[in-house]
């Protein structure tokens, strides 16, 4: 049974740990319609906590927004900020602070078109406050300072000849230094941003292309070299799991989805659970070392865009 609702055709982000209550930020998302046809949008914040008896999440912001989103990324460290990438090519920060406190009018840090297309990557790092990856069509890949937003540059001299348009980015959780960026034609590229240069390559099906567009990437929490990607071909549901030490091909795929994967996560606080979601409406929960499906929530009807 679920604890707590909020009826929305969005992405999300969880608001990290320092709030002293869970909220999760929405934002209208790019390419689907709710059942009210309406064509605005939105980035709202909901009170989630546990402590309230209701069951529904209540409102405690709402942002009218130029255009829909693709992502949403919210700052795990104390600057409480909150990155929303758009189907315009526009990325939006704004002071999670502020809108939690009713001053949604003042709490827009930064709007910027970076990209002619849509922005399908945004991830804060977990290891360096106030940097921000982001990435778009045609391979465009990077980094935003959030000290001063109008610095974005990018991760190498080149941008990578690997890739076509960005899907997805994911920091490594050990290795401060190390960012993946996934890709329509299937491939995943990994950058180490030390050495400014791209580590490793890979794609299901070797060679220069994959099996379809690569949607969403996700890294072990607790091994540095294992990362799983999910494929949105719905002829090859699956979720391909790497170690990058032999990435000459993966080391398995979890198979459980009939149509396209849209979204994967694997929990920071478990390695053995993992959760996708995708084109069949399923919402799936996996142990990623047994490929063994654990549970499963209740089915929509329409497709599951987003999980966290």
């Amino acid at each position: 049974m679920f604890i707590k609702q909020v009826d929305r055709t969005a992405v999300l982000a969880w608001s990290p740990t320092f709030q002293q209550q869970p909220f999760i930020a929405t934002g209208t998302v790019s390419g689907a319609m709710d059942a009210s046809f309406s064509s605005n949008s939105e980035l709202e914040l909901f009170n989630v906590s546990l402590q309230e008896r209701n069951t529904t999440g209540s409102q405690v912001a709402s942002v009218p927004v130029s255009a829909r989103f693709n992502r949403l990324s919210w700052s795990p460290h104390g600057s409480s900020i909150i990155a929303g990438g758009l189907e315009d090519g526009t990325v939006i920060l704004w002071d999670a602070n502020k809108l939690i406190n009713g001053q949604a009018d003042s709490a827009m840090i930064d709007s910027k078109s970076i990209y002619g297309g849509p922005v399908r990557g945004l991830q804060f790092s977990p290891h360096t406050p106030f940097l921000l990856a982001i990435g778009s069509i045609d391979a465009q890949l990077s980094l935003m300072d959030m000290n001063d937003p109008s610095k974005v540059y990018m991760p190498g001299p080149t941008k990578s000849q690997r890739l076509e348009d960005v899907t997805d980015l994911a920091w490594n959780p050990k290795v401060g230094h190390i960012l993946a960026a996934s890709s329509s034609n299937g491939m995943t590229v990994v950058w180490d941003l030390r050495a400014k240069k791209e580590a490793l390559q890979f794609a299901a099906s070797g060679g220069s292309g994959g099996r379809g567009p690569i949607s969403s990437i996700a890294w072990n929490p607790d091994s540095p070299n294992q990362i799983v990607c999910a494929s949105e071909d719905n002829a090859q549901p699956l979720i391909y799991s790497w170690d990058l030490r032999n990435a000459h091909s993966p080391e398995k795929s979890l198979n459980g989805h009939t149509k396209g994967v849209l979204s994967v996560a694997w929990c920071p606080k478990d390695s053995d659970l993992l959760l996708s979601s995708g084109k069949d409406n399923r919402t799936i929960f996996w142990n990623p070392k047994t490929s063994e499906i654990l549970g499963e929530l209740p089915a929509k009807d329409n497709w599951i865009f987003d999980v966290q």
